[in-house]
């Protein structure tokens, strides 16, 4: 499961209810089969499949890839099943070359939504990590520099920046301290 879902929950009870919600596995179970549902019984002349993408499109936000990838692959053979029971009338030919390439269809296509959609919020989580790595108010010495922590202790500044960030600290002198402090070793 995704952690931290794309939806800022803290401040709002309500909205971190429905983000609980859509982290439950049967809660895509249930959507998914809410569509075949509705699908099902519009009958054959009405294209309600686009639906699928719903269920798809939330288990691959808030539950895990693999999790979408089964419903994009068991609604459009769910369908398939269902679409051979209904009445066959003088308007309408249920062929089954025809169905099984569209369910074929709509397999790939709703997997590859779900793939694109899953990375996505990874993508789109590691980026608000990175953000919020070193976001905020940093206190710090104004004469000896020194950075507080979040355990009110002191630390050096490269030392802290060091340890949260992915930053790398190289020791060099500047020209000023170098003919100010230095002038020895400057020569």
């Amino acid at each position: 499961m995704i952690p931290n879902a794309p939806l800022q929950t803290e401040e709002n009870p309500i909205l971190a209810f429905y983000v609980s919600m859509l982290k439950k596995r049967w809660f895509h179970v249930f959507l998914a089969a809410s569509v075949l549902f509705i699908d099902y019984h519009t009958g054959p002349f009405l294209q309600f499949p686009i639906m699928f993408v719903i269920p798809v499109a939330l288990a691959a936000t808030y539950a895990t890839l693999r999790f979408a990838i089964i419903l994009a692959i068991l609604q459009p053979l769910l369908r398939l099943i269902l679409s051979s029971q209904w009445e066959v009338t003088p308007n309408f030919q249920w062929d089954l070359k025809l169905q099984l390439a569209n369910s074929v269809i709509r397999i790939t296509v709703l997997c590859v939504i779900a793939y694109f959609i899953n990375r996505s919020v990874a993508q789109s989580l590691e980026l608000r990590k990175r953000v919020q790595l070193l976001s905020g108010v940093l206190p710090i010495c104004f004469h000896c520099k020194q950075v507080r922590d979040e355990k009110s202790a002191w630390n050096e500044i490269d030392l802290y920046l060091t340890r949260h960030s992915e930053l790398k600290f190289e020791q060099c002198l500047c020209p000023r301290c170098k003919k100010n402090d230095f002038k020895e070793v400057a020569g």
